[in-house]
């Protein structure tokens, strides 16, 4: 066997381990199932008794996005603090702002303290699987990255909202990809920039280039997985449904939860105090929500450059679509909107060279290290409503 036919078989192999533990819905024994793991958004705001609504944007290139509103919270039947708007992480959805109990979620938690909360998903996601002339089975609907997310859905879902509502401006709450979104679009689109009066970033990604766990694999085995995907013809990664409740059903139900959990800690960061273990279910269930193959290789391709570039075609193609051999790079520091910061002591993808880096930035105006969080901590954890989600809620008064 040749030196890269093991590099790529070693690609193959571990690949296959993520995806088995990416699509991981655990069953841990005796936990009783809580109902909201067979739930959509809409179900579980019922559920709690809040009022929900779905609302649809087509983009300009003719992706059907679905955005979730929470108008008011359930003691209170008008919003009187304005508009905010949640953007859901690499994988996720709306859903994940919404997974604990009503005093530990921050959809929740926003809406009872008298905010009209919209929440985004972007293209590819469980909400999200729609165009006006494509279907998931067809490849070109899966040509997208975090390009698309920054430049074309961001923007749509956020002239949306504030065309519903009659507002002008929205205060912008993202997590992990959804605060790359933040600052390539609204460092990209001056006018998109306007409209948000302040952005508070979870767990903030801009710079990869020390990052651990999944996107590292990605970046370390970049050409062999590119020419994986290219061979199997694979274009959609980590979907949420039958197959990944049958993945589950066979890697966690039939397996110790524990080393699901050790799994999960392996790739985000070590656990320290924060993990409900008894929602865990209810978290795996609905993510992951699915993404492109396209943008997990835009972010090893991050990863292997230390910088945040348009998506690498090949100098071919990359003439065709930039007129430049090579991918423009963006430009972060052109943002010029208030900036606040929470970041993870534990965060193995958000290293402290990165963020040293990204913290640069101009504008920023707050910034907060969370001594026992990793990544997923900012929407699971139990801890995260008193030390992130209320911080943030006292940090809004001011703006």
């Amino acid at each position: 066997m040749t030196t890269t036919s093991m590099h790529l078989l070693s690609a193959i192999l571990l690949l296959f381990s993520f995806v088995c533990i990416l699509n991981a819905r655990v069953h841990p024994v005796p936990i009783k199932e809580d109902p909201e793991t067979h739930m959509n958004v809409i179900q579980i705001l019922s559920y709690w008794k809040y009022p929900g609504q779905e609302h649809h944007v087509i983009t300009k290139d003719g992706y059907n996005l679905t955005i979730h509103r929470i108008p008011h919270g359930r003691n209170n039947s008008i919003a009187t603090k304005g508009v905010v708007y949640l953007q859901h992480c690499l994988l996720c959805s709306s859903a994940d702002f919404l997974l604990n109990l009503p005093s530990e979620s921050l959809g929740f938690m926003l809406a009872d303290q008298g905010y009209d909360v919209w929440m985004g998903n972007i293209r590819g996601n469980f909400y999200s699987r729609s165009h006006v002339t494509l279907k998931p089975s067809d490849p070109d609907f899966w040509k997208f990255s975090f390009d698309e997310h920054s430049l074309i859905d961001l923007p749509a879902m956020i002239d949306y909202v504030l065309n519903n509502t009659g507002k002008l401006q929205l205060k912008y709450i993202a997590h992990s990809q959804g605060t790359l979104m933040g600052f390539l679009g609204f460092s990209s689109n001056k006018e998109l920039a306007s409209k948000i009066k302040i952005f508070a970033a979870m767990a903030p990604v801009l710079y990869v280039g020390h990052i651990k766990g999944l996107v590292k694999f990605i970046a370390e085995n970049y050409y062999d997985l590119d020419f994986l995907s290219w061979l199997l013809g694979l274009h959609e990664l980590l979907p949420s449904g039958k197959l990944t409740h049958t993945t589950a059903e066979l890697f966690c139900g039939k397996i110790d939860a524990f080393i699901c959990e050790d799994v999960i800690f392996a790739i985000c960061g070590p656990d320290q105090t924060g993990f409900n273990k008894s929602r865990l279910v209810v978290y795996v269930s609905h993510t992951p929500a699915g993404t492109s193959v396209q943008n997990m290789l835009h972010w090893g391709q991050a990863a292997l450059r230390n910088n945040v570039t348009h998506f690498d075609y090949g100098k071919k193609e990359n003439m065709k679509k930039y007129n430049l051999p090579y991918p423009p790079a963006y430009d972060p520091f052109n943002i010029q909107i208030p900036i606040a910061l929470y970041h993870g002591k534990y965060d193995w993808l958000v290293q402290p060279k990165d963020y040293q880096q990204l913290s640069k930035l101009p504008n920023i105006v707050y910034q907060k290290e969370l001594e026992t969080f990793e990544h997923l901590d900012f929407i699971w954890s139990i801890h995260a409503a008193k030390l992130v989600y209320s911080d943030i809620i006292e940090l809004f008064e001011k703006y």
